[in-house]
């Protein structure tokens, strides 16, 4: 089992011609993932992984939040 948090921060120097605010964002990513190791194929192994991210900016293009799943497999040790 994996758990993972990241944070970052974003600021722009001068605003964009097309916005009326400068650039800022905020970004927070949030992953938990496992690997089924009781499960085994010529030494593989299935793993998944839950991956949610969410960040603020001041320009909505840049302004979104994102759920998404992954699966693969992994060597398993």
């Amino acid at each position: 089992m994996t758990a993972q948090a990241e944070f970052g921060r974003l600021r722009a120097d001068e605003r964009l011609i097309l916005f009326p605010d400068e650039r800022s964002d905020k970004l927070s990513r949030w992953t938990i993932g496992a690997t089924f190791r009781q499960v085994t194929f010529a030494g593989f192994s299935p793993m998944t992984r839950l991956v949610i991210e969410r960040n603020r900016s001041t320009v909505e293009f840049y302004d979104y939040k994102r759920v998404r799943t992954e699966f693969g497999i992994t060597r398993a040790f």
